[in-house]
């Protein structure tokens, strides 16, 4: 008895159309620290889709997305003893964290300084979003 088998001839070209154009992307988990000391080396090596989970500690560092379309967020943004010690602190040098898209969350976010327009611990535009974080101890304007 021989097993029939299915064939679908149009297979191998959807799969190259798919390569070709790049709409084929597998999202990546990156880790901090394990995979990057910091958030911001994290951001730098991300690429839109990708999510950055970032262990509880005091992050010293003023962060930017650079535009990209990423998630950076604590190991669980929902419980408030996990958002109470992943702090990013800006160290009292510019915003600490400015994203135009992407999300950002479960964090604490402080020591931001900021004497222009925009906020000294989120500078936050275009369809950004920041959930899950306490914002505290900043200054701007």
């Amino acid at each position: 008895m021989t097993a029939s088998r299915k064939t679908f001839p149009w297979l191998p070209a959807i799969c190259g159309l798919a390569l070709a154009t790049g709409s084929v992307a597998w999202a990546e988990v990156i880790n901090v620290p394990g995979d990057f000391a910091t958030i911001q080396a994290a951001i730098d090596a991300a690429i839109n889709g990708d999510e950055v989970v970032v262990a509880a500690d005091t992050y010293v560092e003023n962060v930017d997305f650079l535009g990209k379309d990423i998630t950076v967020r604590s190991t669980d943004p929902l419980d408030p003893d996990v958002v109470g010690t992943t702090i990013i602190d800006g160290g009292g040098i510019g915003t600490v964290v400015v994203l135009s898209t992407g999300e950002i969350s479960g964090f604490t976010i402080t020591g931001g300084v900021s004497t222009g327009a925009q906020g000294g611990g989120v500078d936050a535009t275009g369809g950004a979003v920041v959930s899950h974080n306490v914002i505290t101890a900043n200054v701007a304007g």
